[in-house]
């Protein structure tokens, strides 16, 4: 009996170590393929809460479905992308409602540098943010029944000779100081640089797929909805 107590003692804390053992592995599992753990460009959290990876071989999937949100929370992501090995390959599938405009500019950078082959998939309707990153692809597939929503980013004041309207985010600042400064102006400058960064991306990978009517009214601050079929088309008509 007294063998048989010790017996089950000690089974139990075998378990009670696997268990904790399998959890605290499970929780830090960051590398799909094993076989790839010294290479870099694996390290990838596919636990993250702004999106999803699973990677094999030289092909990774990247889910971005989330709200975008602050760029800190895409630096994996950004890492994966800059560090990919030449002839690999990483696809982008999107669907969501946009978020900052920050990450999709990082993106634009991250993808201009990178070795890989970055595509992008529209597993869905793509708004604001999200629509910016899905014209980011090499090749972009759209599936059945996908809405593109493009606007300004929410930042940006729509500026033009007739319409010199204040944004939504410096509003806020009226009647404010900053360092014995007045905060809407100095909101307002900081538009103005932030429109010539921004530019760089709309006038390369978005104004092209856009009507002159569409740029236009895009600028004075209206959404522009364009449905798949007809994206598909403008995108077959720019290669």
């Amino acid at each position: 009996m007294k063998y048989l107590k010790c017996g089950c003692f000690i089974l139990v804390y075998v378990l009670v170590l696997y268990c904790l053992a399998f959890r605290y592995c499970n929780k830090q599992q960051v590398i799909i393929n094993p076989s790839l753990a010294s290479n870099p460009w694996y390290m990838v959290d596919t636990k993250s809460p702004a999106f999803d990876a699973a990677c094999s071989g030289l092909t990774c999937e990247v889910y971005l479905s989330s709200a975008i949100v602050e760029p800190d929370k895409y630096t994996q992501l950004i890492r994966l992308i800059e560090t990919a090995p030449a002839k690999s390959t990483i696809n982008l599938h999107l669907s969501g409602t946009g978020g900052y405009i920050d990450p999709a500019i990082n993106l634009y950078n991250a993808i201009a540098l990178s070795k890989a082959e970055i595509n992008t998939t529209i597993d869905g309707p793509v708004y604001s943010a999200h629509a910016y990153i899905a014209m980011l692809g090499k090749h972009v597939t759209i599936a059945p029944g996908v809405l593109f929503m493009f606007h300004l980013p929410a930042v940006l004041s729509p500026i033009t000779k007739e319409n010199e309207l204040p944004s939504e985010i410096c509003k806020l600042s009226i009647g404010a100081h900053d360092r014995g400064q007045d905060s809407y102006k100095k909101c307002m400058d900081g538009n103005a640089a932030w429109s010539i960064v921004s530019d760089k991306l709309l006038k390369e990978r978005v104004y092209p797929y856009l009507t002159k009517p569409e740029v236009s009214r895009m600028k004075q601050g209206y959404d522009i909805y364009i449905n798949g079929d007809e994206m598909k088309q403008r995108l077959l008509k720019h290669k």
